[in-house]
């Protein structure tokens, strides 16, 4: 990553018009429209929109969402690193031994701006299995802490409005285990040694200290390394991986550099900052093709998107005076959306077990009414759900608008999860309802022509509003 700030300077002198992310087509359109039982008071497609989309620096509160037959969402970071990674903070997480506090500030700030209601740490085990349990929650001022059995397990955390997101310790060791109760029994040596491991006795050691095991950078992972770990799930999409030079050449097939000419208008402060996200967005189609192939082969997966987030990448300040790769910047691009009765730890870790989520790629614009189930024999099964094909299951999938803002071009697509990749079973630009007559894992994207932002994107950065972008990506319902 150290390659990243004389990259930019190219882009400081001059902007391509080459393009790198995936145009898709818009298919057949099969849809019909389908009712939902999901409540909102905010705007909807019908509703014209009010003005020039405004790109803000905070999100809206996932209260304002709705809710769908008992499950609010709860939006949160999966893979996030502070003051106990050793590699955070442009490499000094501590000072004088002691936490950087302005930077965990910052890290604290772009929480409670980006409105997450959930952060799964993933801080390296260098420093993060040195520290006593209690100080990996990292409690200052008002924050409060949770405990389940007598047992404190997480950080509710205090923000100035009021906000209150829970932090949860966690690690990026060998696997990335989130949600971690406690630390492995042992000594700081004994437990280093298992959290280095990628093993299935390993992940099975920090199941037992309640952690849900997921596996970060999925494309630098082969399928046989993946397969016999008994995984909860891994990552589908890394931001990591999209922007370093060497993964993006050596994993994802693309150009090392050749984002970063892209990003010229945004760094010359032609176009709004957070959007500078859309000069290197592209699909992590390695780790999509594992994950479709090991679902294809009977295992029931979680595929989360990373954010990976250190502050220690890109000290550019850009033209809101933010540096490119602040906390706050890279949690607004995009979050995992888990489908919970409410939020607390244990209905959280649930929801993640179960698949129970969608990545919303949220720079894009927060969705509002996304709704992907099915229906069968008087029963809804949620995301990461089972319907039996014997009772003749319906696959409903509503077309979700931008927050306070309205309608604008979409695609929706299901997906009929295959060992040689996903398949679209049903495509159209408004809501489908599609019957499957296979057995099988069907997983859901909405894709986006992302016209609101032309405004925002000002006028040399027009080609990022032409495009097509995967906007929400869910996790398979499964068919048997």
């Amino acid at each position: 990553m150290k390659r990243l700030l004389p990259l930019l300077s190219v882009a400081i002198l001059g902007c391509s018009e080459s393009s790198e992310s995936p145009q898709n087509d818009a298919g057949v359109d099969l849809a019909e429209d389908v009712g939902s039982d999901l409540t909102t008071d905010m705007a909807t497609e019908d509703m014209a929109p009010p003005g020039p989309y405004v790109v803000e620096k905070s999100q809206v509160v996932t209260s304002e969402l709705g809710t769908r037959r008992g499950y609010r969402v709860a939006r949160g970071i999966i893979h996030a690193h502070a003051v106990h990674s050793h590699d955070a903070c442009d490499g000094e997480p501590e000072v004088d031994g002691q936490p950087n506090e302005p930077c965990l500030q910052d890290f604290r700030d772009a929480i409670c701006i980006t409105k997450q209601d959930f952060v799964f740490m993933t801080d390296h085990e260098e420093l993060a299995s040195e520290k006593d349990f209690d100080t990996l929650l990292m409690i200052r001022g008002d924050d409060e802490t949770m405990s389940e059995n007598n047992i404190v397990i997480a950080n509710q955390m205090a923000c100035d409005d009021g906000f209150r997101p829970l932090l949860m310790p966690g690690g990026e060791f060998g696997t990335m285990p989130v949600g971690m109760t406690r630390h492995i029994d042992g000594t700081i040596a004994e437990r280093t040694a298992i959290y280095e491991q990628e093993t299935p006795e390993a992940v099975a050691a920090l199941k037992d200290v309640g952690a849900v095991v997921l596996q970060a950078h999925a494309e630098s992972r082969s399928l046989d390394e993946l397969r016999d770990l008994n995984l909860d799930g891994f990552e589908v999409y890394q931001l990591h991986a999209n922007v370093d030079p060497t993964i993006r050449q050596e994993f994802l097939g693309l150009s090392g550099a050749g984002w970063a000419e892209n990003a010229g208008p945004f760094i010359r402060r032609q176009a709004t900052p957070d959007l500078v996200f859309l000069s290197f967005f592209s699909a992590n189609q390695p780790s999509l093709s594992r994950f479709d192939t090991l679902v294809s082969e009977g295992q029931k997966l979680v595929g989360t998107g990373g954010t990976d987030c250190h502050q220690n990448v890109a000290n550019l300040d850009l033209g809101d005076g933010e540096r490119m790769d602040s906390y706050r910047r890279m949690m607004r691009w995009f979050s995992n959306h888990l489908l919970v009765p409410e939020v607390t730890p244990t209905n959280l870790k649930e929801a993640l077990r179960d698949g129970r989520l969608y990545i919303a790629f949220e720079v894009l614009g927060t969705p509002q009414g996304f709704d992907y189930r099915a229906e069968a024999a008087g029963e809804t099964a949620e995301i990461g759900g089972t319907v039996r094909l014997s009772d003749s299951p319906t696959l409903y999938l509503d077309k979700p608008t931008v927050h306070a803002y309205g309608a604008v071009p979409t695609t929706q697509k299901i997906l009929k999860i295959e060992a040689t990749g996903a398949v679209v079973v049903a495509t159209g630009e408004d809501a489908l309802e599609f019957r499957p007559s296979e057995t099988g894992a069907y997983r859901a994207v909405v894709e986006i022509q992302p016209t609101h932002l032309t405004d925002a994107l000002g006028p040399d950065a027009q080609e990022f509003a032409e495009r097509t972008y995967e906007w929400v990506w869910a996790n398979p319902i499964y068919v048997e």
